[in-house]
């Protein structure tokens, strides 16, 4: 797959899979070739459970995210989000620019790799 800025990077099958949770389709497609994205309204159950049950290893939060109200009642989520609870593995990256925050799973994050603008 080729993007505007270059070709989007190549997943070998024996990497992990992308699994995105954000509320609107999709970012995935701008960064990886292979993933799957997870909705919000899937959630049906407390956030941790959620975020396990979907191997959810990307979270796009934005405003839309925060105040969904399967989300935003959840107090495991709100102490994800602001910090004061457990966070497992993942790191906030802030999108420059934005008010969005990309949660990664570092596991996911020894995948990456930064190609240079085209």
């Amino acid at each position: 797959m080729s993007l505007p800025w270059g070709p989007a990077a190549p997943r070998a099958d024996w990497m992990p899979a992308v699994v995105i949770l954000e509320p609107d389709y999709s970012r995935g497609v701008y960064a990886f070739d292979r993933f799957v994205r997870v909705e919000q309204w899937q959630k049906t159950t407390p956030f941790w459970q959620f975020v396990h049950e979907t191997w959810t290893n990307v979270i796009v939060l934005n405003a839309r995210l925060k105040s969904d109200p399967r989300l935003r009642d959840d107090p495991d989520f709100v102490a994800f989000v602001d910090g004061t609870g457990e966070r497992e593995d993942f790191e906030m990256h802030p999108v420059e620019g934005t008010s969005v925050v990309l949660a990664v799973r570092r596991a996911l994050l020894q995948f990456a790799s930064v190609q240079p603008n085209r």
